[in-house]
């Protein structure tokens, strides 16, 4: 059996520091494999993961993890969802800001430190 790792990206949009798409996270998503098994949730650190990697992919960023500022987990994510995705890159200040959202509804946010 095998299952996937990241889920499709659609409906991107990037212009200049800022990245937004939708996602829906599948059924087959490694990471919901063992993370409770009667009600699986996408772990806070694969979301953090996510917005390292596509940060890299989608805004250019070649940088290294230094540390998080203000991460808060509202929601959790479950298989099925259909997640909005915002990120935003301030060179000036080294950080990367990611938003999940669900339906309008903020799962989780934070800053990430970069250098």
């Amino acid at each position: 059996m095998s299952f996937a790792w990241l889920p499709e990206i659609t409906g991107l949009k990037i212009t200049d520091s800022r990245a937004e798409f939708f996602t829906v996270l599948p059924d087959d998503l490694l990471y919901f494999k063992g993370h409770f098994p009667q009600e699986p949730i996408l772990p806070g650190v694969v979301q953090i993961h996510w917005a390292m990697l596509w940060g890299q992919r989608h805004l250019g960023l070649n940088k290294k993890f230094i540390g998080m500022k203000q991460v808060k987990f509202h929601l959790p994510a479950r298989p099925e969802d259909e997640l909005n995705v915002f990120l935003e890159w301030a060179a000036e200040k080294s950080l990367l800001t990611f938003r999940y959202s669900l339906a309008g509804k903020d799962l989780s946010s934070g800053r990430i430190m970069l250098g």
